[in-house]
């Protein structure tokens, strides 16, 4: 395995923005690519310190179609409306709402999705145990 030069990591993370746009969406992604990067977002901070996420990876043509469809239906609208409102006015959200719009019409086409679901269980102030299911 390549060592990561930790330089380049805070680099990496401070000058990388959006990349909806560059995705080569033919690329194959091999399923242990898909569980490192799992792996590291599991490392990120939840509310409540809670953790216990559960991931599905959707592979399935039919249902990223159907997922992709649900996304559009919720979203679409309100992405493409402000993409063409903001475009061409140099506001900082002006690259973001038209790569999420691009993200939205493409979405089926990505070679998996990955999904992260909450599934922990906690405990209430008083003790009792409660479950964020």
């Amino acid at each position: 395995m390549n060592e990561i030069d930790p330089r380049h990591v805070d680099e990496t993370l401070a000058t990388t923005r959006a990349v909806r746009r560059r995705l080569d969406l033919e690329r194959p992604v091999d399923n242990q690519l898909l569980l490192d990067c799992i792996d590291l977002a599991e490392q990120a901070p939840t509310g409540g310190n809670l953790g216990s996420r559960r991931w599905i990876i959707v592979r399935d043509q039919d249902v990223k179609d159907r997922l992709a469809q649900l996304y559009r239906d919720a979203a679409l609208g309100f992405m493409t409306s402000a993409a063409e409102r903001l475009r061409g006015t140099g506001h900082p959200q002006e690259k973001v709402m038209a790569s999420a719009q691009y993200l939205a019409e493409h979405l089926a086409e990505v070679p998996a999705i990955v999904i992260p679901r909450s599934s922990a269980a906690t405990t209430a102030a008083d003790g009792r145990a409660c479950s964020t299911r």
